[in-house]
Order: C-alpha cells, then sequence, then structure tokens
C-alpha cells in the first residue's frame, strides 16, 4: 500500500474514533488514583494455521488520535516482538525491528509504581530478555484512563513511553 493509502486510512480510523469517542484525539492529564472502571484483561489471537504463533494485546484498547490501539506481543515460538495493534487497520506496529527471546510466557498483572511517581495496575503478556534485563511490554490502568509502557520484571517497576489516553468502552 502506498503512502496515500495509509495516510488514507489513518485519517478514516482518526475520524471513526472522534466519532465513536468523544475527546479521543488529546491524550488526558494522569487520571485520580483508584481501580479502572473496566477490568483489564489480555486477549490472545492465533495468527495463521500454526499453533505457535500469536498476538496477546492488553484490553481495554486506549482510544488516541489514530483510533483504538492496543499494546501486544507478539509471540513466535521461543521470540517475541512488542507493538502497537490498530483493530481498524488491523496493523501491527512493532516497537523496534528487534525481537527478544521469551524468558515467561504468561500473564503478567500487578498494581505496580511507576517512575513518573503513579502506582497503577499493569497488564501485559509474556516477560522478555532484553540487552539491559526482563521486561513486560504493559498498559498501566487508573480510572478511566490507561498509558502504554514497559515493566521491568526484577524490580516491579512501570516506566510509561506514551502519555494517558481514555479507554475505549
Amino acid at each position: 500500500m502506498n503512502h496515500r493509502g495509509i495516510r488514507l486510512l489513518g485519517v478514516l480510523a482518526t475520524v471513526a474514533a472522534l466519532i465513536a469517542v468523544p475527546g479521543a484525539a488529546r491524550a488526558t492529564a494522569a487520571p485520580t488514583p483508584g481501580p479502572p472502571v473496566v477490568q483489564p484483561t489480555i486477549v490472545i489471537t492465533p495468527l495463521g494455521v500454526s499453533p505457535v504463533k500469536s498476538r496477546s494485546c492488553a484490553m481495554p484498547y486506549l482510544a488516541t488520535p489514530y483510533g483504538p490501539i492496543a499494546q501486544c506481543t507478539e509471540i513466535f515460538s521461543i521470540i517475541a516482538t512488542p507493538g502497537l495493534y490498530s483493530p481498524f487497520t488491523g496493523h501491527f506496529g512493532p516497537h523496534s525491528s528487534t525481537s527478544y527471546p521469551i524468558k515467561k510466557q504468561d500473564y503478567y498483572y500487578a498494581t505496580v509504581p511507576s517512575t513518573d511517581g503513579f502506582t497503577g495496575i499493569a497488564i501485559g503478556y509474556a516477560t522478555l530478555g532484553t540487552t539491559r534485563d526482563y521486561t513486560v511490554w504493559a498498559t498501566q490502568y487508573a480510572g478511566n484512563q490507561g498509558r502504554w509502557g514497559t515493566v521491568n520484571a526484577d524490580t516491579n517497576v512501570f516506566t510509561p513511553t506514551h502519555p494517558w489516553y481514555d479507554v475505549v468502552r
């Protein structure tokens, strides 16, 4: 698909998100501490006919200017690639060109502090061995908002990589 087609899909996804979720075009301030209004979970989708390839996404989606987006980890046998997934376009965008070895393939769900002082529930799937430490790419939820980042599996501290967005319900 050429750049015009991709741009058009982005515009259409943005318009759909703005219609479906008022206020979705802007990141919001940190939420009031408290439990998520929607119970976070992981949705695992098999990819293709191979039972060892799947995409595990934290839900609910976050309402971004590009439409609903989820933090996901694509698993293939003993390696994984973290990234963001759009249900509108069906596109998975890896965070980098690097895949990581899987240390532990399971749900990560914990109330953790973040590097900016906020504490909330973080959920992700698979602990991956990076060059620095063991990491879970996760979504941190509080109230009706969420943000993406990583959890250091050794210290259980969340490092946000994106701003807060409203959840899509």
